[in-house]
């Protein structure tokens, strides 16, 4: 089974694009912050570090175990990343993670993101 995940539908205030190389300054200021990454296994020190992450969501991508999202304004303004990974074609199945920059917390952005991005994965059958 190909991983194949249709593009989440844009909300009021966030819109989905794919990660790109030139966010790589954009991972390393938000997720350099240890406050952000808390609860996550990212650890970023450095931009090379942040550049790391950036080849581990393309990679994922190409090997077709995941696929990520830059949720940004509607003027451009990076907000945070949000996608599924560890998927396996043999159980169908994903596992679904986010995060979003400091000062964006509090303003129920994620709340309005995750669900198109849930009817995105459910529409390719893995929920």
């Amino acid at each position: 089974m190909i991983l194949s995940v249709p593009h989440p539908a844009d909300t009021k205030r966030v819109r989905f694009r794919d990660v790109k190389a030139s966010d790589v300054p954009f991972l390393f200021s938000a997720l350099s912050n240890p406050e952000v990454v808390r609860y996550t296994s990212i650890r970023i020190k450095t931009m090379e570090d942040a550049q790391r992450q950036w080849e581990m969501y393309a990679q994922a991508e190409a090997a077709q175990t995941g696929k990520f999202w830059m949720m940004e304004t509607y003027v451009g303004v990076a907000l945070g990343v949000m996608g599924i990974y560890y998927f396996k074609a043999e159980h169908r199945r994903a596992e679904l993670g986010y995060w979003i920059d400091q000062p964006y917390w509090k303003q129920g952005l994620m709340r309005e993101a995750l669900p198109p991005v849930l009817a995105a994965v459910s529409n390719a059958g893995l929920i």
